[in-house]
């Protein structure tokens, strides 16, 4: 038993092959479970009442009233929800306490014109999918090549 711990102490097990297959398979594991979530929905409500991309679901919003030129209704939170259940009706559970981040609400404005799957997926895609491949990128570097 003692040699199975020095060998997990070590790290000698974690090899660049292991770490490129657990992070497939997490990868794998995340993809079904956002399926799994989606196809569970209703629409853009998911079985809890709430919007499909709770946390985006806030920025989309708030990028919805800057389009129709209402920018500062955003930093309202009655009026910031009301955009919200715009968007998602009136079911939706929002919880919404209006939008914080002022600079932050311009530099991203460019996400929110299309409607809210195109944007969420697309926000899905390059924000978190892009700095878990950099994650994984500077975690396990590429092997050198041999002539």
């Amino acid at each position: 038993m003692t040699h199975i711990w020095q060998g997990l102490r070590s790290g000698d097990w974690l090899t660049d092959a292991r770490m490129r297959g657990y992070s497939l398979i997490l990868l794998a594991i995340c993809t079904l479970a956002l399926v799994g979530w989606i196809a569970a929905s209703d629409g853009l409500i998911d079985r809890n009442s709430k919007p499909i991309g709770t946390d985006f679901s806030n920025v989309y919003a708030a990028g919805t009233l800057i389009w129709q030129g209402r920018p500062a209704e955003a930093y309202e939170p009655a009026r910031q929800r009301a955009a919200e259940r715009a968007v998602f009706g009136p079911a939706a559970r929002c919880r919404s306490n209006g939008w914080l981040y002022p600079s932050v609400l311009l530099c991203r404005r460019v996400f929110w014109w299309p409607p809210f799957r195109i944007a969420w997926s697309r926000d899905l895609a390059c924000a978190s999918f892009a700095a878990y491949l950099a994650a994984m990128r500077a975690i396990v570097p590429r092997p050198e090549k041999r002539c």
